[in-house]
């Protein structure tokens, strides 16, 4: 009734009192009332309390009065609480829930507290902890009193208990001030419960340590989140010492329970720690399970009361002080940024760890167990990387400690057993691939430091002290041949036996399952592959309780998901055929007792527990394997004990995992009682997850006693098969391949088993086209295995299934489409390739049985569609014969001959039929029944005779086809005389078979004639000539225009063969003149026709290799020769070339030579490209085949020529086929031939006026050079005053407007064809570079080149590159840098040295030098047009000038900015940087812009290929200030270097090639800086490494992302963990600073130049625009830009 009670609340209340305490004064006279009121009564009471506790619930602001507060005490109150003191209660009463209720409320807490009358010490929350909070009282009474426990702790502490003002309760009793010390100001809930600590905590012990001992899925459960409440605020009033330690000893094992994830949960437990372990005598006792919580807590807030826990520790005992401050470091946050660590804190707490651990004299257990948990902390959960790394160089540092303190047992279990194994473990089981590879490295370095300990010398010997061998570095390689490498060394250390079981299971099986699990991993199929091994490997090395447990694993995951079945069955079969235990005792038991194994699979399916057998199958084993190892303890040793052992497998195997696997095959699906067009999409990947269950199954029924495998197995193929009638593709898919494995698995023995169970269950329909492709694909796995007559046994049965696909019903249903289109199996017919598979075993006796149905069916045929059926099969047939091992040539030759001359004994079924036919009954006689009906009446007339010899020619052309393969095939040699013999019958055959009326025959005879020609058999010589005229006879038949179509095809093209074997290899038979000139009629009528060129060819050469003289030979071969330039055929242009070379060689030509070769060299100028190629061709095989005395003679008629192509040609191709010509000729002419060749170079070297006689001899040279090699040094005075002229910079000024594109291309030309000359001279002479003799003139040459680094052409400055990396390779920069500190002595000695002898080029002024080259090469690297042959030769030449400045000036590490000599500063937005005084240098650029835009081209200088150089700076007669000058040093080239990289990453994120070179070239910088010197340039080295690492955008390349880290890992090695993290987190922290304050600048721009912002904003979303639109161009086929030659990178 709500607020109209609001004035009746007294008279209510006064009445409920009365009627509650008059019942309960009834109540206490119960003996005077009937027994059948006394339940009304008691309903009546419990009814009058509800209302009360209603009225209390609703109307809590009400004023009760001093006097209804003493009515209800004394009417309601105290009985009742009097009463149910000598009870058992089972739930809460009435009393106790109107308690629940004052409890919640804080206005009701004084009633609480009033005291008994005749007890006035003691209050009602006395008595109620007193009367329900017994060991007696029922779990919800327990609960409801903690309940209001927890309301009294809480509800007094929250935010609105100052506003609650307290009811006035006459006698009041709550404990005075100076009890409770400190907590004098506590509420008054809190106070009421201070006198009841002891029992609450109690309670709770009780609590803690039930769930302590709960067993099995209890474990679980866990306190709730209210009493840990409780305990954390109750625990602060604790004053009990010995109390507080044993809640410690117990909440803390509790905390480390898996199931406690919940942080609220964790702090309320830590906070509770933290109060008692104040209390607690010997803090330290408890100091191990404090740290062990380092390492298992995961949350911010959890790990910062437990620092406070390690605080409270350290206030109880000082000596952990120290620990303590480092443990509240290490978890320290950024106050800043709040998701963040706070690096300098951390990284400043492991430097002090680190000293720490320095200056110990013995191993400090209390300092390193807290230490070793927080360092894996960081390793498993933090993904900084420098923080991770500090973790786990202090790890190895404890571990370097034990090993250098020798440290006891006692610790080694502690700190190592104890503590790292276990944490490692977990780490090598995590899926993050940086937390698995720092667990591993740690693993490694556990390894090394306890070698000699038994438990680790398995794992010591993976290790080996070269890189490329350890197991634990390549294990985790990036680069998978290594890792694979590391696993065969596994494997060959598990097959041993070297290595611990239980060391396997822990900690290599978590190595190789990342493998197995890693997405990345998964697709590289010999990693997989390897893996597979190696667990197959480490599993023949385990104990029976290992083997089981990681069977079940591998089993249990069949039935969890679909991906990596593959995978996964490959590990349960290497697994399986791992199997080591010796059941061979069980075999007898096996045989007696077979009904048992019967009954093996189906005794298992009525077990209620299965699945929670499934989810507790490691425990359940382990407590089996317990018990059985206790029983065998008690056993006798011996025979009996490996009995019991083998018992013991046996049921476990038989009782446990295949009753499991047989369930989770056979169980029911809702597909199977689905309808069969809905089957299609129910449950399919619940039915693929159970295929391969059935393997599985076989594989372990393969380890038990046969008799076993006899009884179970046809179950499990007839599930498999059944599966196999699934309208579901993938179930078909996956089960015909699950069989095809149980078929490898079982052997081929099996096969015509599970054949009988196919056709069994696929006997109609669609399930008819499953059996025939099934049946293939059994019988193709089964081809490495099978032995000849293997099949014999089901070889009707095989013919019967293929034959019906053939010619059956089958064949007419693969012609319509609506059932091919919806069915795999019918799409393609693999009965023919059955039959060749059959063919390949079926044994000798066996061959009339495979060819009888066939002839059966040609026999009742008279469709040629059926008879061509027959004809593929039987060429299939044919195809296997010859693969079957079994036959012998002997039996193969006979049963040809049988199948020619058609003697061979093949009585069909209708033959059968019509010799035993029985004669017709005589009408005369009486019938033997008059029931019997009469025959049903024929049509008149007669019906049209059949001829059994209609196809009779199909099995004369198969068994020419088996004659033909066996003599092509090799089976047949013609120096075995028994050979011979046997073929030498089959000459007449052939004969006869050439006048055949069939074309088939005849081409096959021909065919077999090609290879008896090769043999000297007498009956052929008798023939020869009548099978030669026999063969011209077909020429004219069927040879002639229009005649060679179809069959006669191939019947002209195998003539023409045979015809080319008899003249080639027949010595005894020479054709006639006549016969010649009608060969070469059709020969050269065939070339012209593409059908039949190859055989012309042939035949051509033939007649060329026996020197057949004719006249019309030589207009044959000129044709040849044209059409070796103008065929469109690549082919064909090869076959005329080989021919000619052919007849060149071979054929007298006499003075007919110089006109064949005056052709080709003529055809050099051919407008086709093709011809030119073949003409160069033909040329170069003149020049490798001739003799050197006639090629001698022809030289200068060659060299002239080609040499002209060389610049003249504008074909790539053609000008290095002509290259390759040239080299050729020189490589294989004398000396004196070469010399005269030479001085015709030098002329036109000389030739000044011509830059294209220039350019020629100077390509020319190179092919010198290349040729004559170090020979090549005698004429270097003759042409290095020419190259002089040549690359002189000074020679190169502009010319006219109009002249200007062609002219300066030419010259580009020029120079870059002397430069590369001079790169080639240096490399192939590299000792001309240091020596004296042309020293003055190099110099020059340096000079000149450096001047070209610059040039605007690409391939210019790739040669300028190359050959200062000849000139670099043939110094070392510690020469260099003596040097240098020489002359810098002794400046004397140098003039003196200068005046003598000429300075090399490097000597002269080297700082300058070493200035001007690296800002040259470093402005190459800016280039737009960067490609990666200049980029690596850059990087190259700038390490070798950053280990001489490193040398030259150890000290200077500049951080200022850069200027150049014209003293602006080197900016990145530049895509040339170079010192102003080479540009002054530079006549022909500076004139040629004009001090314009343009470019040489007429285009602008951007959308070039050709970097332009504009003078910017002073001049030559501007004076340069030497205190401009800087100084080169490597901070200088870091700068450059790091600019150069950002510049990439912001204006072209795509591409890499700029970034991934300056990444090299600090690697190479940093591997010659060494750890000594690495220090200062740490920050310029790390800086573009780690914005590629830390690079997520997608345009991110993955290469350049690798190449990073495998710098940084390098950094870090090289630089040290301390100062490496150092840098590192500095570096980091300077990035987000940078980002996170150009977010502000934008932020503030927006409000403060709100123009600003938008012009910017727009200005990106039309770059955006255009950036689209550029796309769609670039994808649209129909629109194509053209290309112009001035827009390439290199001009041609």
């Amino acid at each position: 009734m709500g607020n109209l009670l609001q004035g009746y609340v007294p008279k209510v209340f006064r009445l409920l009192v009365a009627m509650v305490t008059s019942h309960t004064r009834i109540l206490d006279s119960r003996h005077l009332v009937k027994k059948n009121l006394l339940q009304l009564v008691k309903k009546v009471r419990t009814l009058a309390m509800r209302r009360l506790l209603e009225l209390f619930q609703q109307h809590d602001h009400y004023s009760f009065s001093q006097d209804e507060i003493e009515a209800l005490f004394v009417g309601v109150v105290w009985p009742q609480l009097g009463q149910q003191r000598s009870e058992v209660i089972y739930q809460p009463t009435p009393l106790l829930r109107l308690v629940h209720l004052w409890s919640k409320n804080l206005r009701y807490h004084p009633l609480l507290s009033k005291s008994q009358p005749d007890q006035p010490d003691r209050n009602l929350i006395d008595d109620i902890i007193t009367t329900f909070f017994t060991p007696t009282s029922a779990p919800p009474v327990v609960a409801m009193v903690m309940e209001v426990i927890g309301h009294l702790l809480l509800e007094s502490e929250s935010e609105d208990a100052a506003d609650v003002e307290p009811l006035e309760v006459p006698g009041c009793t709550i404990l005075q001030g100076e009890t409770l010390g400190k907590d004098s100001e506590a509420p008054i809930g809190t106070q009421l419960l201070l006198p009841h600590v002891a029992a609450i905590l109690g309670h709770l012990r009780s609590a803690v340590q039930s769930i302590g001992k709960a067993g099995g899925r209890q474990t679980r459960s866990k306190l709730p989140m209210s009493e840990l409440n409780i305990l954390s605020r109750i625990s602060a009033y604790v004053e009990d010492p010995q109390q507080s330690a044993v809640l410690v000893g117990m909440l803390l094992p509790y905390l480390r329970r898996p199931a406690i994830t919940d942080h609220n949960a964790q702090v309320d437990i830590l906070v509770t720690v933290g109060n008692l372990v104040r209390q607690v005598p010997d803090p330290k006792a408890c100091w191990e399970q404090l740290a062990a919580m380092l390492s298992s807590l995961e949350g911010r807030e959890p790990r910062g009361e437990l620092c406070k826990v390690f605080a409270a520790v350290a206030e109880k005992d000082p000596s952990v002080k120290e620990i303590a401050t480092v443990i509240h470091d290490l978890n320290t946050w950024d106050r800043k940024r709040v998701e963040e660590p706070d690096y300098d804190t951390r990284l400043s707490a492991f430097k002090s760890v680190n000293q720490a651990m320095r200056d110990w004299v013995a191993l400090d257990t209390t300092f390193a167990l807290p230490v070793i948990h927080n360092c894996f902390h960081i390793v498993l959960r933090i993904e900084d990387f420098s923080l991770r790394s500090n973790a786990s160089y202090c790890v190895t540092q404890v571990l370097q400690k034990m090993e250098d303190a020798s440290s006891s047992q006692e610790e080694y279990k502690k700190v190592v057993q104890g503590t790292i194994l276990p944490l490692v473990r977990k780490g090598l089981w995590s899926r993050n691939e940086s937390v698995h590879q720092e667990s591993v490295s740690l693993l490694a370095a556990v390894v090394r430091t306890f070698s000699s300990r038994q438990y680790f010398q398995g794992l010591a010997q993976l290790m080996d002290e070269d890189v490329e061998k350890d197991f634990y570095q390549n294990i985790t390689h990036i680069q998978h041949h290594r890792r694979s490498r590391a696993l065969r060394r596994l494997i060959n250390v598990c097959q041993t036996g070297g290595i611990n079981p239980s060391i396997l299971q822990s900690f290599i099986l978590p190595i190789t399952s990342f493998i197995l699990n890693d997405p990345q991993l998964v697709k590289v199929d010999f990693l997989q592959h390897e893996v597979v091994q190696a667990v197959g490997a480490m599993a023949a090395c385990l104990p029976w309780r290992g083997y089981l447990s990681l069977l079940l694993y591998y089993l249990n995951r069949l039935t969890q998901n679909l991906e990596g079945q593959k995978t996964n069955i490959k590990l349960i079969v290497a697994v399986l055929n791992a199997f080591h235990f010796d059941l061979s005792v069980l075999s007898a038991k096996a045989e007696d007792t077979p009904q048992e194994e019967e009954d093996i699979l189906p005794k298992e399916e009525e077990k209620p527990e299965e699945e929670e057998a499934e989810e507790e199958a490691d425990e359940t084993v382990e407590e089996e394997d317990e018990e059985e190892e206790e029983d065998v303890v008690v056993m006798e040793t011996g025979v009996d004990k490996e009995k019991a052992e083998a018992e013991m497998i046996f049921e476990t195997l038989t009782n446990m995992v295949l009753p499991k696997l047989h369930k989770g095959l056979t169980q029911k699906v809702k597909s199977e009682e689905a309808h069969k067009k809905a089957r299609l999409h129910a449950d399919s990947e619940e039915e693929l997850l159970r295929v391969p269950i059935a393997l599985a199954t076989v594989k372990l029924l393969q380890k038990l006693p046969g008799k076993v495998l006899r009884n179970n197995l046809q179950g499990v193929l007839l599930k498999v098969c059944s599966l196999l009638k699934s309208r579901s593709e993938d179930i078909r898919e996956t089960s015909r391949s699950t069989l095809v494995k149980i078929l490898e698995s079982l052997g081929p023995t099996f096969f015509p088993q599970i054949l009988r169970d196919l056709r069994h269950c696929l006997t109609k329909g669609y399930q008819v086209h499953v059996l025939t492709y099934t049946t293939h694909a059994l019988m193709k796995s089964m081809e490495e295995r099978l032995e000849p007559g293997g099949l014999d046994r089901c070889l009707d049965s095989l013919v019967e299934v293929f034959n019906e696909e053939l010619f059956g019903k089958l064949s007419e249903e693969k012609e319509v489409e609506g059932i091919t289109s919806k069915l795999k199996e019918a799409k393609s017919s693999k009965s023919s390739d059955s039959y060749e598979t059959l063919a390949k075993f079926v044994s000798k006796t066996s061959l009339a049985r495979l060819v009888l149905p066939l002839k059966e069916v040609l026999d009742s045929t008279q469709k040629l569609k059926t008879s061509r059926k027959v004809q593929d099969v039987m060429a299939k047939i044919v195809s296997g014969l010859m693969k079957n091992a079994g036959l012998t040539p002997d039996s193969m030759l006979i049963f040809s001959h049988g199948l020619v001359t058609e003697s061979l004994p093949l009585i069909t079924a209708q033959v059968k039929a019509k010799l035993s036919a029985a004669p017709p009954p005589d009408p005369r006689l009486r019938p033997d029944s008059c029931l019997i009906l009469p025959p049903t009446p024929q049509r008149p007339g007669t019906k049209t005779h059949v001829s059994i010899k209609t196809n009779k020619h199909i099995l004369v052309e198969f068994g020419l086809q088996l004659l033909h393969h066996c003599m092509k095939r090799g089976h047949l040699s013609a120096s075995e005389v028994l050979h011979l013999q046997m073929l030498d019958p089959f000459v007449a055959q052939l004969y006869d078979c050439l006048r055949s009326k069939h074309v088939k025959i005849v081409t096959m005879a021909m065919r077999c004639l090609t290879w008896f020609l090769r043999s000297p058999l007498p009956s052929l010589k008798e023939k020869v000539g009548k099978v030669a005229a026999e063969m011209f006879l077909i020429l004219k038949k069927y040879g002639g225009a229009g005649g060679s179509k179809g069959e006669n095809f191939d019947l002209v093209v195998t003539c023409f063969k045979a015809l080319t074997v008899l003249i080639r290899d027949v010595k005894y038979y020479s054709i006639d003149n006549d016969q010649l000139r009608v060969l070469l009629q059709y020969a050269e009528q065939d070339i012209l026709d593409y059908t039949r060129q190859a055989t012309a060819f042939t035949l051509l050469k033939a007649i060329l290799s026996r020197k057949l003289v004719v006249p019309e030979m030589h207009d044959v071969m000129g044709r040849i020769a044209e059409l070796s330039i103008k065929s469109e055929l690549d082919n064909v242009r090869v076959q005329c070339r080989q021919v000619f070379g052919k007849f060149l060689i071979d054929y007298p030509l006499g003075k007919k030579l110089h006109r064949h070769l005056e052709f080709y060299v003529r055809q050099l100028n051919y407008n086709v490209e093709a011809g030119r190629e073949s003409a160069l061709e033909m040329i170069a095989t003149v020049c490798s085949s001739f003799p050197q005395t006639l090629l001698e003679e022809y030289a200068a008629f060659f060299f002239v020529p080609l040499a002209s192509r060389l610049i003249n040609d504008n074909s790539a191709k053609c000008r290095k086929l002509t290259a390759l010509a040239v080299k050729s000729l020189l490589d294989k002419v004398g000396i004196p031939t070469r010399d005269n060749l030479f001085t015709i170079t030098a002329q036109w070297l000389q030739d000044d006026n011509k830059v294209l006689h220039q350019r020629l001899a100077a390509q020319l040279c190179s092919l010198f050079v290349e040729v004559e090699k170090l020979q090549f040094e005698r004429r270097l005075p003759e042409v290095l005053p020419q190259m002089l002229e040549v690359i002189d910079p000074d020679k190169y000024e502009a010319t006219s407007a109009d002249e200007m594109t062609k002219q300066l291309r030419q010259e580009d030309h020029l120079l870059y064809s002397a430069l590369s000359c001079l790169v080639k001279v240096l490399q192939e002479c590299p000792i001309v570079i240091r020596g004296v003799e042309h020293r003055k003139d190099l110099n020059t040459v340096w000079a000149s080149v450096q001047q070209h680094l610059l040039h605007p052409h690409a391939w210019v400055r790739l040669a300028s590159a190359q050959l200062f990396g000849c000139l670099f390779a043939a110094w070392k920069p510690e020469e260099l840098v003596a040097m240098e500190t020489d002359e810098d002595r002794t400046p004397k000695k140098k003039r003196k040295l200068e005046e003598e002898s000429v300075v090399e080029y490097l000597r002269d002024n080297t700082m300058q030098k070493l200035r001007d080259l690296s800002a040259d090469f470093c402005t190459q690297l800016q280039s737009s047009y960067l490609d990666h042959d200049l980029a690596n030769q850059v990087i190259k030449n700038l390490v070798f000038l950053a280990k001489v400045i490193r040398q030259v000036t150890p000290d200077t590490a500049q951080t200022d900015d850069v200027t150049d000599q014209s003293g602006d500063v080197t900016t990145q937005t530049d895509d040339v940087d170079e010192p102003s005084s080479k540009v002054s240098n530079r006549k022909r650029t500076k004139s040629a812009l004009g001090g314009n835009n343009d470019n040489r081209t007429g285009n602008v200088a951007g959308n070039t290929g050709i970097d332009y150089v504009r003078a910017t700076g002073s001049d030559e007669s501007t004076p340069v200030d030497d205190s401009k000058r800087v100084t080169v040093s490597l901070m200088w080239l870091f700068r450059r270097m790091n600019r150069l990289a950002k510049f990439e990453a912001a204006t072209a994120p795509k591409e890499t090639i700029k970034r991934s070179s300056v990444i090299k070239l600090l690697a190479a910088v940093a591997m010659d800086l060494g750890a000594a010197g690495i220090g200062p340039y740490l920050t310029f080295l790390m800086t573009p490494v780690l914005r590629e690492v830390n690079n997520a955008t997608p345009q991110a390349d993955p290469e350049l992302k690798k190449l990073s880290q495998d710098v940084l890992d390098l950094l870090k090695t090289q630089a040290g963990v301390q100062l490496f993290s150092q840098v590192y987190a500095q570096v980091q922290h300077t990035g987000v600073a940078r980002k996170e304050a150009r977010k502000r600048r934008q932020a503030v721009e927006a409000v403060a130049d709100p123009k600003t912002h938008a012009k910017k904003k727009i200005a990106k979303n039309l770059a955006k625009q255009r950036a689209k639109k550029r796309k769609i161009e670039e994808k649209r086929p129909t629109k194509k830009k053209k290309i112009r030659l001035a827009d390439l990178a290199i001009l041609q």
